[in-house]
């Protein structure tokens, strides 16, 4: 073989390798690009909604203008004359509408002279007082627990460990002595009006929720922790009475009642399930690779009159991508309403009047309040 045979043969060889390096430099350079433009797993999809089976109308009744979204909606006497109102708390401040018109009667900003907010966290309630109100400020993880005034000023707050806040505080205001419960991760308190302790008992608890007795009507609350399986029924007193094998380890759980239905929905980082109050597991709820990481915020409402309640669950985001997710199941478990939504936790509902249906009312994600109905 002469040299120039040699020479033209080895041509093939490296024509080859320049290919094969040209086709490794087109992958890493269009790379980011495929990724960018595939699905990512766990993506929170834009705002919209996504089942609608039962025709619900979404209007936008009311813009609380405060700094923050929606945080919790509930139904109650919060001012003068005893008549039901909607009070809305935002992350600082409170708006007060009439229950049947819907029109709104108050709207209070809690802004300090100094242009700081009053934070009440990440689910406040209004406490009923002698034709008034007070706000619990209930934790979650973030902020003290405690008690403010309707103007805001602080009445008391409870923090046993100075370096850490507890995880969550409850408030049973059904009775006139206002039972309020906190699970601080190994210990149990209940504290008074005053804030106050009672009593406290050792437990390993991360969640803690109001139960209601269906017989009696009596209420007391349950625990949960989520390094295991198992929820505690207590009495108001701080003695367990029941113990519940859960379908998973617990991220969230609440109770739900309403006069006739009544149950836990647990919450994973994955799932929602639905059981019983006597541990009956009924039904799981999936969301795939969607990662829900506050929540579960629930109620049952009817929306419409001579069939049974849908159970609503709000489950939200990480706080970095502030999203969440509106379902509403049967209570078989089927999805008849799906939305997703921006950060928010609030769920109520207010009675259509001389009617026997119910309005849903929660947050856009904004200072915006929807409300949610089928019409007749």
């Amino acid at each position: 073989m002469t040299t120039s045979t040699r020479l033209r043969n080895n041509r093939v060889p490296c024509r080859l390798l320049s290919v094969l390096l040209f086709a490794m430099f087109v992958v890493v350079a269009l790379a980011p690009l495929v990724v960018w433009a595939a699905p990512r797993v766990g993506e929170w999809p834009q705002a919209g909604v996504s089942v609608n089976k039962v025709g619900i109308k979404k209007v936008v009744i009311d813009d609380c203008c405060f700094p923050g979204s929606v945080r919790s909606v509930q139904l109650g006497a919060f001012g003068g004359g005893g008549n039901l109102e909607i009070g809305v708390a935002a992350q600082s401040g409170i708006l007060l509408l009439d229950a049947a018109t819907l029109s709104r009667n108050a709207a209070l900003d809690f802004s300090a002279p100094d242009g700081k907010q009053i934070w009440f966290g990440l689910s406040p309630y209004l406490v009923e007082d002698n034709g008034g109100f007070k706000i619990a400020k209930r934790g979650g993880g973030f902020g003290d627990v405690g008690l403010l005034d309707q103007a805001g000023r602080q009445l008391w707050s409870f923090k046993p460990n100075p370096k850490l806040s507890p995880s969550r505080m409850i408030v049973d205001d059904a009775k006139e002595d206002e039972r309020y419960y906190v699970c601080d991760r190994d210990m149990i308190y209940r504290l008074d009006r005053n804030g106050k302790v009672v009593w406290k008992v050792s437990e390993l608890a991360s969640h803690i929720t109001l139960v209601r007795d269906p017989k009696s009507q009596e209420t007391a609350f349950a625990t949960a922790d989520s390094s295991n399986r198992t929820l505690t029924i207590w009495t108001a007193s701080g003695t367990r009475v029941q113990q519940l094998k859960l379908p998973f380890r617990p991220d969230g759980l609440e109770f739900v009642w309403n006069g006739e239905i009544s149950g836990f929905v647990i919450k994973s980082e994955r799932d929602v399930a639905f059981i019983d109050r006597q541990g009956n597991h009924l039904w799981t709820h999936s969301y795939g690779d969607l990662p829900v990481v506050h929540g579960p915020f629930v109620t049952l409402v009817r929306l419409v009159s001579g069939q049974q309640p849908l159970l609503a669950v709000r489950l939200g985001s990480s706080s970095a991508t502030g999203r969440s997710i509106l379902t509403l199941f049967s209570l078989t478990g089927t999805v008849v309403y799906n939305e997703y939504l921006g950060t928010g936790s609030g769920l109520g509902t207010a009675p259509v009047p001389n009617e026997d249906r119910e309005r849903l009312l929660t947050g856009d994600g904004t200072s915006k309040l929807l409300l949610y109905e089928v019409l007749p």
